[in-house]
């Protein structure tokens, strides 16, 4: 093989399977994806970088000690603090069939429930509103001055017309070019509106859900509708609660609108309004306890 130095090296892009700028943008949201699943607070779990070998696999928290489950035989998961170390008194297991059937499930019933997603919709229209009308000000305040822009070039050209040397007029016109190709670009790279949420979000979102449930029974479809699946889930608790597992389910509120309504995760402005169940304010996940 030639050295590298002497290597002739060619840009092909005619040869592209895929343009340019959608590859940046793939590898963007990849990076982003990656970083949001190894980053936990204050540690980075390199790990949960690897696919799955389960469903649930790395998404289930012992709710005596807050350590994982993991496989413990061939088909329960256990406490890990308990199994490998002895220091936490959590000894009971599950099938993970079983559960893996309970919180898919629960994504179906729960996470969406209509008193919930009505109390969502609120918060975000609310929210959507306030940032709606700050947005609205700045654009409108563009268009105001690209509109005066055109006028003062016009009374330009209506002057040269009238027989005023051009070149007297020269830098100032220059200047309102200038400034009118600003004022267009930034009008148009001005934030499009905040979209609205679906009334029927929750009917939605459950035949979203229904269809991932039927994908992970098909072949060619089950590491996607898998992957989308934990999308959806912060994290899988585990309470032991006179003799048996209490199963609470996190639910990423944003990921669980987004399958329905294609918006609101954040965006370029921050906009991300979440909710609890049971609570009145926005915060970070949505939490439901699975009836044993």
């Amino acid at each position: 093989m030639n050295p590298e130095n002497e290597w002739i090296v060619e840009e092909v892009p005619h040869l592209r399977i895929i343009d340019g700028e959608l590859w940046s943008r793939v590898k963007q949201r990849q990076e982003k994806t990656r970083s949001r699943i190894i980053k936990g607070p204050g540690n980075i779990r390199s790990e949960k970088a690897r696919r799955p070998r389960y469903l649930l696999s790395g998404l289930i928290k012992c709710g005596a000690c807050g350590g994982g489950f993991s496989m413990n035989g061939a088909n329960r998961y256990a406490c890990s603090t308990a199994h490998n170390k002895g220091t936490c008194s959590n000894r009971l297991s599950i099938r993970r069939d079983d559960l893996e059937a309970r919180v898919l499930d629960g994504l179906r019933k729960e996470l969406m429930h209509p008193d919930l997603v009505k109390a969502f919709i609120d918060e975000f229209h609310n929210e959507v509103n306030r940032l709606a009308a700050n947005l609205d000000v700045d654009r409108d305040r563009l268009i105001l001055n690209l509109e005066k822009t055109n006028r003062d070039l016009k009374h330009i050209v209506q002057a040269i017309k009238d027989g005023i040397p051009a070149l007297t007029l020269k830098d100032e016109l220059m200047g309102l070019e200038a400034r009118k190709l600003e004022l267009e670009q930034r009008v148009s790279m001005a934030p499009a509106p905040v979209p609205r949420l679906h009334p029927r979000l929750a009917d939605l979102y459950r035949r979203k859900v229904d269809d991932l449930h039927g994908a992970l029974n098909r072949e060619d479809t089950r590491a996607e509708a898998s992957e989308a699946i934990r999308d959806l889930i912060d994290e899988i608790r585990l309470i032991p609660e006179d003799g048996e597992l209490r199963i609470e389910l996190f639910g990423e509120l944003a990921a669980l609108v987004g399958l329905a309504n294609e918006s609101p995760r954040s965006d370029d402005r921050g906009l991300q309004v979440t909710l609890v169940a049971g609570a009145r304010k926005p915060r970070e996940s949505l939490i439901v306890p699975i009836d044993l």
